[in-house]
C-alpha cells in the first residue's frame, strides 16, 4: 500500500471543525490558534459569516486545523508517498512536509491572504460539463481565466465580475447541460490577476528554504514532484497566479504508488474530484470519521488489504 496525503482549500469550512475531534486534539495548539486570529474556536468558530469565508480569517483558520490534524495522527500513520494540497491546502501541505511550527504557519498564511485582500475585486465560478478545449477559446472573449482543472470537463474559472457575468451568459446560451455556480471568494486566485502578488510572497515564505523536506511535494500547478524545500515553496507561491492542474496531481501519486489517500481538511471536496477522476483509489475525508483513531484504523486496514 502506498499512503498519499492531501489537504483540502477554502470553501467547505465549518463551524464546529474544531469541535468534532476536540478530545483527541492538543488544547494547548488551539489556543495558540485562538492567540494569533483572536478568535474563539471552541465550541464553535465565533465569527459571522462575512469574516469566517474571508480570506483573511480562513486561510489561517483552514491551514491551522488542517495541521492540527496532521501533528495528531501522523506519528500513527505509516509514511507517505508524497503529500500534496489544492490551492490554500499546498501551504499545508509544505508545512507538514518541512515541520514548520504552527505560528510560523499562521503568519504565513496571513500574509497570503493579506497580499490577496489588496488585489482588485474578482471572483470564481465553477463550471463543469465542456470540455477544456472548447472552453478555453470562450475565456479569452471574456478575459476570463482557467484557475483549476479537476478533469476533462469540471473547471474553476477567474476573473473580474463583469467578464465572469459575459462568460456565465454566454455558457448558459450553448447546448447541453452545463453547471455553472458562483463561488463564495472575491479573488480570482490562480489566474494572471494576481501575477503581481507572487514574488513578495515567496520573499517571505522563501525564509523557511533552509528547512529540511521530510516527505516529497506534488504541486499543483504543473504536477512535478519536488525534492526541495525551495522548489516546493517557490512552486506553490507560482499557484497564485497559475492553473492548477488537479486532475494530473492525482495521476501523479498513482503513479508514485499512492492506492489509498487521506483527505486532511474541512468537508469532502477532494473525496468528491478524485472519486471522479479515479474510482479504483480508495479515499476518505477525515471527515468521513467519528474520532482521529477510527483514521489511524482504516489506514491501516487499507494497509492490511494492499498488502495481499
Amino acid at each position: 500500500m502506498g499512503l498519499a496525503i492531501i489537504f483540502s482549500g477554502q470553501g467547505n469550512q465549518h463551524k464546529q471543525m474544531f469541535a468534532r475531534f476536540q478530545s483527541e486534539l492538543d488544547l494547548s495548539l488551539i489556543k495558540t490558534v485562538e492567540k494569533n486570529i483572536s478568535c474563539q474556536l471552541l465550541p464553535e468558530i465565533t465569527l459571522d459569516d462575512n469574516d469566517f469565508f474571508s480570506n483573511q480569517y480562513a486561510q489561517p483558520i483552514i491551514s491551522s486545523y488542517e495541521y492540527i490534524l496532521w501533528q495528531t495522527i501522523c506519528d500513527k500513520l505509516p509514511e507517505p508517498v508524497a503529500v500534496a494540497g489544492y490551492s490554500l491546502g499546498e501551504i499545508t501541505a509544505i508545512a507538514a512536509a518541512i515541520n514548520l511550527e504552527l505560528n510560523e504557519l499562521l503568519n504565513l498564511t496571513k500574509t497570503r491572504a493579506s497580499f490577496m485582500a489588496t488585489s482588485k475585486p474578482s471572483g470564481l465560478m465553477a463550471v463543469s460539463g465542456i470540455r477544456s478545449n472548447e472552453i478555453d477559446l470562450i475565456l479569452a472573449k471574456h478575459n476570463c481565466y482557467l484557475a483549476i482543472k479537476t478533469s476533462e470537463q469540471s473547471f474553476i474559472i477567474g476573473g473580474y465580475s463583469e467578464g465572469l457575468l459575459q462568460l456565465e451568459a454566454e455558457l448558459k446560451s450553448l447546448p447541453g447541460m452545463l453547471s455553472i455556480h458562483s463561488l463564495k471568494v472575491s479573488v480570482a486566485a490562480h489566474t494572471p490577476l494576481l501575477t503581481d502578488k507572487v514574488a513578495p510572497f515567496a520573499s517571505i515564505f522563501n525564509n523557511y528554504s533552509h528547512k529540511l523536506l521530510n516527505l516529497r511535494v506534488v504541486s499543483g500547478t504543473n504536477a512535478a514532484v519536488q525534492y526541495s524545500t525551495s522548489a516546493a515553496i517557490n512552486a506553490a507561491c507560482s499557484q497564485l497566479a497559475q492553473t492548477i492542474n488537479f486532475d494530473r496531481v492525482v495521476n501523479v501519486l498513482v503513479e508514485l504508488g499512492a492506492t489509498t489517500i487521506l483527505e486532511i481538511g474541512p468537508g469532502k471536496a477532494i473525496q468528491n474530484i478524485v472519486h471522479k477522476l479515479n474510482p479504483r483509489i480508495k479515499i476518505r475525508s477525515i471527515e468521513d470519521f467519528r474520532s482521529l483513531s477510527e483514521v489511524v484504523e482504516w489506514v491501516s486496514k487499507m494497509e492490511e488489504t494492499n498488502s495481499y
